[in-house]
């Protein structure tokens, strides 16, 4: 069925949140982002906010955030993303290549938490995906 309600107009998509009527990037992330604030309180721990107020440097704390968001680009994200081929760990081929093993699992890793003698048992269990 179509209706015409005035056949000198023809149908268009209007973007009602754009002062135009024209979808940008820039109205659409400002929408999303007001959807969000509406779900999230903004002060929640989910705002991730927390992590740029850290007096750390500022690649800790980038890295900080894209563990958070799941971003670290690691072999298994890559490979998620079809940008690499296999998700497996490059150095022995036994797992796959997420965060988690590479800051805990990896054999160098775990050599470098009990260097500095950080050894909770919780921590290492495989069965912890933190």
């Amino acid at each position: 069925m179509q209706l015409n309600f005035n056949a000198s107009l023809e149908d268009a998509f209007i973007w009602t949140h754009n002062k135009n009527g024209i979808y940008t990037a820039n109205s659409g992330y400002s929408w999303m982002f007001a959807r969000m604030n509406s779900v999230i309180p903004s002060n929640s721990l989910l705002s991730w906010s927390w992590i740029w107020k850290l007096q750390l440097s500022e690649k800790i704390k980038f890295l900080f955030w894209l563990a958070c968001h799941n971003s670290v680009p690691t072999l298994s994200m890559l490979n998620h993303r079809n940008i690499a081929h296999s998700a497996m760990c490059s150095r022995y081929s036994l797992h796959d290549e997420t965060f988690l093993h590479c800051v805990r699992d990896y054999t160098h890793s775990k050599h470098l938490w009990q260097q500095v003698r950080f050894n909770h048992s919780d921590f290492f269990s495989p069965m912890k995906t933190l």
